[in-house]
């Protein structure tokens, strides 16, 4: 088995040296500048901040927009990745213990980078998910009748009870 580790020389390039063979291969793509970008300092910020964040967002979304999300997907792992990313952006730089910023590239331009790819990752998936789910609709559609609906969905489409007679 190969083991990797990165080096960044001083023209901020990552080098990527396996050990067992004692080869390298010099690599400037965005995979291999990711790998660890903020130290064990800076990750324990990152993390403890999401958390934080994601609890007052989870308590925010269940007490005063009254939404049921039942498994608080959005509250965590949206927030927690929108957080998570966001500050990824600022303990990169090596003044609070991160790999460093490229040359010429401050800690606003790199969380500016880190906004834009949210903005464009989540729309991506609102297009992408409408669009899937406009498909399923003519196809299969997507609501059960409203005689369905009084009966129960799970009597209805699976022929069970899902609770006894209370």
């Amino acid at each position: 088995m190969n083991w990797f580790h990165a080096v960044r020389d001083a023209t901020s390039q990552v080098t990527l040296s396996d050990r067992s063979t004692s080869s390298t291969n010099t690599r400037t793509s965005a995979s291999a500048e990711r790998r660890a970008v903020s130290k064990a300092p800076g990750a324990l910020v990152i993390g403890v901040t999401a958390g934080i964040v994601c609890f007052y967002a989870t308590q925010y979304v269940k007490r005063t927009l009254i939404i049921d999300d039942s498994l608080d997907v959005f509250s965590v792992h949206g927030v927690g990745g929108v957080t998570g990313s966001l500050l990824t952006g600022v303990f990169a730089s090596s003044s609070l213990g991160g790999l460093g910023l490229a040359e010429g590239v401050s800690i606003i331009d790199q969380v500016s980078v880190q906004a834009l790819g949210i903005v464009v990752t989540a729309s991506w998936s609102a297009l992408f998910s409408f669009l899937i789910l406009k498909l399923l609709d003519r196809w299969i559609g997507l609501r059960v009748t409203p005689d369905e609906e009084v009966q129960g969905l799970d009597t209805v489409l699976h022929e069970e009870t899902g609770y006894l007679d209370l």
